[in-house]
């Protein structure tokens, strides 16, 4: 009989036979799932899409924002010497460039359309100014300085640490040349001494502080998920059908929580695993493995073992709370699969019992055969013997059916002294041949007492219930014929006991 697990302790003996849900099934599938995209590819699997829209925004704001500047400074100011037609223009073509920004590869080429950005801002600054000649005004040493300064900074945003260094030294010279070719050559040195150093610093600094948050939200969203796996792996074993799809499911989880691979489960060894450390978590340094002791209230259920990079705080809290939540339930499980066997199972014969034959009685198919095997004088054994005797026998007849049966047959213990066999798909001719095996292979045991054979193949046509009925028939024909002998149901069968 197939182990049923991942039922209500209260509700395992109303819902033997009964398949549950898939519920570990799609757990296992899920967890394979998450294992594939845990551990560093995980950690480091940050929504590409909410930093490439930050850079998108960012990129928009600011090119609009320099053509915005460049417009409201040809109105509001008096700009001697220079192309105010050309420099209004230029802030009109520069707004309306903005508009494209969100559409460039941000998401498949962020860092490569950020550096074009940044080079085709520089560019822009210097040929323009050759167009409209805006350096030649006073004002120039001032707003120029700011907008190098704001390309330096959106380096910072978008690149790696350093980026922002080399971005300011090219920026320096554009910005020395713009100012020198302006008119501004005595105060362009110190412009640039001034402004350079302090934008490279400024990009630096918003670099390290994005790249700061961005490694906590990377390392927020692996906890999280983590965190996810583990509930979900918990759930997920309560629809566990068999002991290896438990196990299995506490691997996986293992795997999307730790991030690990190469992930086994261990039952437990009382004699190793109690002597340890008190501590369940234990991480080796040389093997870079993390042992995990799964820990129910009864004690040590077993043991997990994960290769992972070393770990930190969180994951050691991590693994002991893995260790308590999947012991737990690992427990609960056993306890409900002992449940399980002790009511579907017969502890003395070791086979099912009348419980357990019930379900497969009820799906009969046409072309089963039904065999009803009673010992004969089963009685005479306890009386002169003692029920010690008797018990050995019926354990005994209960060995003996279990090694003649197929693995698709069923077998359990009916009665007191009565057994159950049904035999799958048998051919007309063969359940006459089965019985007779079934006699001689016993008797070449040279047992204490014989037992009598009746047997009915099942009709479609009919309910389950009365192939059962119709095998006692011929149970008791047998008997009357003189006992240790087989007998088929036929009509005449029926009518004779009528």
């Amino acid at each position: 009989m197939e182990r049923k697990l991942g039922v209500p302790v209260v509700d395992a003996c109303e819902v033997i036979g009964k398949r549950p849900p898939a519920t570990a099934r799609r757990a296992v599938k899920g967890l394979d799932r998450a294992g594939e995209t845990s551990g560093r590819d995980a950690r480091s699997a940050v929504s590409t899409e909410n930093v490439s829209s930050l850079a998108s925004r960012s990129a928009q704001a600011l090119v609009f924002g320099a053509g915005l500047v460049t417009v409201l400074n040809t109105v509001s100011s008096s700009l001697a010497g220079v192309n105010v037609e050309a420099l209004r223009i230029t802030g009109l073509v520069t707004m309306v460039a903005s508009f494209g920004v969100p559409f460039l590869p941000w998401r498949s080429h962020s860092r490569l359309v950020s550096c074009a950005i940044v080079v085709a801002a520089i560019v822009a600054l210097v040929t323009t100014e050759q167009w409209h000649h805006y350096a030649r005004n006073e004002s120039a040493i001032a707003v120029y300085p700011i907008f190098f300064i704001l390309v330096i900074a959106w380096a910072g945003v978008t690149q790696p640490r350093g980026t922002a260094t080399i971005v300011a030294c090219f920026s320096g010279v554009a910005l020395a040349w713009i100012l020198a070719s302006g008119g501004h050559g005595s105060t362009a040195v110190q412009c640039v001494a001034v402004t350079v150093p302090a934008a490279a610093i400024l990009g630096e600094v918003i670099s390290w502080t994005y790249g700061r948050a961005v490694m906590l939200g990377r390392l927020d969203a692996a906890r999280r998920n983590a965190l996810e796996a583990l509930v979900t792996g918990t759930t997920g074993l309560q629809g566990a059908l068999t002991a290896e799809e438990s196990e299995a499911i506490v691997a996986n989880v293992a795997t999307a929580v730790f991030g690990g691979r190469d992930t086994r489960y261990e039952p437990a060894r009382p004699s190793i695993d109690e002597g340890e450390a008190p501590d369940d978590v234990h991480y080796e340094a040389e093997s870079a493995e993390l042992r995990i002791r799964i820990r129910g209230q009864a004690g040590i259920v077993g043991t997990v073992t994960t290769r992972v990079g070393h770990p930190d705080r969180f994951i050691l809290d991590a693994a002991r709370l893995y260790s308590q939540n999947i012991g737990t339930r690992l427990e609960q499980l056993r306890v409900i699969d002992a449940l399980t066997d002790a009511a579907t199972h017969d502890s003395l014969t070791g086979i099912g019992n009348r419980r357990a034959a019930q379900t497969d009685i009820d799906s009969l198919a046409p072309g089963d055969v039904v065999f009803l095997l009673d010992l004969d004088h089963f009685k005479t054994i306890n009386d002169t013997l003692g029920h010690q005797a008797g018990d050995q026998v019926l354990a005994q007849l209960g060995e003996y059916l279990r090694d003649f049966t197929r693995p698709t047959d069923t077998v359990a213990r009916y009665g007191g002294e009565e057994f159950l066999l049904i035999c799958r798909s048998v051919p007309p001719d063969a359940a006459t041949h089965i019985a007779h095996r079934l006699l001689d292979g016993w008797r070449a045991r040279r047992p204490l007492v014989t037992f009598s054979i009746g047997y009915s193949a099942h009709n479609g046509g009919e309910s389950t219930q009365l192939t059962i009925e119709h095998a006692d028939m011929a149970l008791y024909q047998a008997k009357r014929e003189g006992r240790d002998r087989a007998c088929q149901y036929t009509a005449a069968i029926s009518s004779n006991s009528q």
